[in-house]
């Protein structure tokens, strides 16, 4: 402690102790004595406060606390009498921040070991986190990197198996649990891996039979069945309207005679109507069900052209469906690889 630091101390008083000390946190002990000054009870509370704090905050900085650390920090604890609830708020302040960095750090290379988890929740119980608040800042840093592997994986919209094994190795490696929905992932994001799945099963004709009200032929199988509304157009007469023609003769003041002719127009309005229904696909026809449904052999279909909300089939006449747009493109596909099969064969 030199002269200069004496006579600030001298004028500025505590303030200036709780600089210094600041600026040298590893020779607080020696700074405290060097004080000219007494402190009372609540300043050396305040003091001890302020210390641990810069203390705690420049230790955890690396993500790591050492042996020699904790004893340092538990010195400055016993030091300044400082209570239980004082150094919890203190370790609340910083915890939950420093806990997500070593969490994100450990994951650096997307793979937990048990070692890198011991170490988290080590660090996190020092620092005042409970088990489940640790485990759920965890699992969703965890989820995060899912989510990213899942959305690399269906970038095409489609799950191979071998994409599928990938993912089941993403869940090891980052010690989630093996059930998807059990990890943490949207019940949204689940179903459209299983579409994904679906898909991508289709594409290369595997396709999985499913039980339906229709009388099946021998060796049909049906495949898909969802709701949807066939759309009509229907164009009817809403009214006439009647125009004349000629020329108007005057007979007398207040009397005409008109001769010509007049004719009746009728007016004529097109809309649509929907049949709601239930539309199916075997591998050797197009069933829609309804009360004006229709059955449409695959060896009778000219082509068919794929909406956003609908699919239209061409054959002798024109069929119309709209039904859900993920249900489109699952009908569509299977479709499509049914009809590559059937003249591949």
């Amino acid at each position: 402690m030199t002269a200069i630091d004496k006579i600030r101390f001298y004028f500025f008083g505590f303030s200036e102790l709780s600089r210094s000390i600041i600026s040298d946190l590893d020779n607080w002990e020696e700074i405290i004595k060097s004080f000219p000054k007494s402190l009372n009870s609540n300043q050396l509370t305040s003091l001890g406060k302020t210390i641990y704090e810069a203390k705690l905050k420049k230790s955890i900085a690396d993500l790591y606390l050492t042996k020699s650390e904790k004893v340092s920090l538990e010195k400055i604890v016993a030091y300044f009498s400082l209570k239980g609830p004082d150094v919890r708020i203190i370790k609340k302040k910083f915890g939950k921040t420093a806990v997500k960095r070593l969490v994100e750090d450990c994951y650096k290379d997307k793979v937990l070991t048990d070692d890198e988890k011991d170490e988290i929740f080590d660090f996190a119980s020092y620092l005042g986190l409970a088990y489940d608040e640790t485990e759920s800042i965890r699992k969703s840093v965890a989820l995060n990197l899912l989510y990213t592997a899942m959305n690399t994986a269906v970038a095409d919209k489609r799950l191979s198996p071998d994409e599928e094994k990938e993912l089941g190795q993403v869940l090891k490696n980052l010690q989630l649990p093996d059930n998807l929905q059990a990890a943490g992932m949207s019940t949204r994001s689940i179903q459209q891996l299983a579409l994904f799945k679906l898909l991508w099963q289709m594409e290369q004709g595997v396709f999985t039979p499913i039980q339906s009200p229709l009388n099946l032929k021998k060796s049909e199988e049906c495949y898909l069945h969802f709701p949807a509304k066939l759309l009509e157009q229907k164009t009817i007469t809403t009214h006439h309207r009647g125009i004349s023609s000629g020329v108007s003769i005057r007979i007398a003041k207040g009397v005409h005679y008109r001769v010509g002719s007049s004719r009746s127009f009728p007016i004529k309005q097109t809309f649509t109507v929907e049949h709601s229904g239930n539309l199916f696909l075997t591998n050797q026809r197009i069933v829609f069900s309804s009360t004006k449904g229709f059955v449409l052999p695959h060896d009778k279909l000219i082509t068919f052209d794929v909406f956003q909300d609908g699919i239209g089939f061409e054959a002798t006449k024109t069929f119309l469906l709209r039904f859900d747009p993920e249900q489109v493109e699952v009908f569509a596909t299977g479709l499509s690889s049914i009809l590559r099969k059937r003249f591949e064969s």
